[in-house]
């Protein structure tokens, strides 16, 4: 599971960049953001292109201290059975970093789809899309995401017969 969500999260930061690569090469030299502010095009697209390098750094470096922070941080529902041994601490930490990719996932789906809205408005060829059904989509999964990362590591059953302990 963890190399699928791997390789979609790949998969969504190339997308993200050929969607702001187009938008780069087919805006004026002025891009319009949302109505509300115009700023040269090179400005828009590196801004946007460290925006989601900055997420997915933070998902990466997250991920990668995974329990190494002390157990009164650790925000995770039965914190004490997760941090009880080496093997419960090996599966909480696969588990986490496939729920941050997840979550990385939906905020490059999220990225995408903003700059494709902001595509639209400068961009003639650009499909004519409406993108607030997408980002009222992406809301929901976000909040759904979070809520899952409750309900995964509230379910210990699967990990305690893994384990052998039930």
């Amino acid at each position: 599971m963890l190399r699928i969500i791997r390789y979609v999260w790949i998969l969504s930061m190339l997308l993200f960049l050929a969607v702001l690569l187009m938008t780069h090469s087919f805006s004026p030299a002025l891009t319009n953001i949302l109505d509300l502010i115009s700023i040269p095009k090179e400005h828009f697209f590196y801004s946007f292109l460290i925006g989601m390098l900055l997420v997915n750094i933070f998902v990466l470096v997250l991920g990668g201290l995974g329990l190494n922070i002390s157990k009164n941080l650790l925000f995770i529902p039965k914190r004490d059975f997760w941090t009880s041994s080496i093997n419960t601490k090996k599966i909480f930490l696969e588990k986490f970093k496939l729920w941050l990719k997840g979550l990385a996932l939906v905020f490059n789906l999220f990225f995408v789809v903003f700059v494709a809205a902001i595509a639209k408005i400068n961009i003639e060829q650009a499909p004519q899309l409406s993108y607030i059904f997408f980002m009222l989509v992406l809301g929901f999964v976000f909040l759904a995401w979070l809520v899952y990362y409750f309900i995964w590591f509230t379910n210990i059953k699967d990990t305690q017969k893994e384990l052998g302990l039930i």
